[in-house]
């Protein structure tokens, strides 16, 4: 696999605290340059805070630890328009969504299938 395109999930971002910690929810469209033979790949970088819970349209995608880079295959997950949460638990106390996106970096990779 060799990753082709690199979009970056920044701003904006919604923040909601829960009882654990806090959930952060990003819309996004399906990747333009999406082609067959592809797949993309949620990733998750610099989040000292953890673990963090991934869900793309109402469907779990696993549990990334916090402080390693985290990569989800999430190609039959994507839609036309999709929403991503994810859930990080936090410091009792700590007021992060004071900020406007979450604690570290987000990405999608768009990787060509090599068979």
């Amino acid at each position: 696999m060799s990753t082709d395109h690199r979009i970056r999930l920044r701003r904006p971002w919604q923040c909601q605290p829960t009882a654990g910690g806090l959930r952060w929810l990003r819309r996004f469209n399906w990747p333009a340059r999406l082609g067959p033979g592809e797949q993309v790949w949620l990733v998750c970088e610099r989040f000292a805070a953890g673990p963090v819970c991934a869900t793309l349209n109402g469907r779990p995608l696993g549990t990334l630890a916090a402080g390693a880079v985290g990569r989800l295959e999430i190609t039959a997950a994507l839609a036309l328009r999709n929403e991503l949460w994810l859930e990080i638990a936090s410091s009792p106390g700590a007021d992060a969504c004071s900020v406007d996106q979450p604690p570290g970096e987000v990405c999608l990779e768009i990787a060509r299938v090599v068979q």
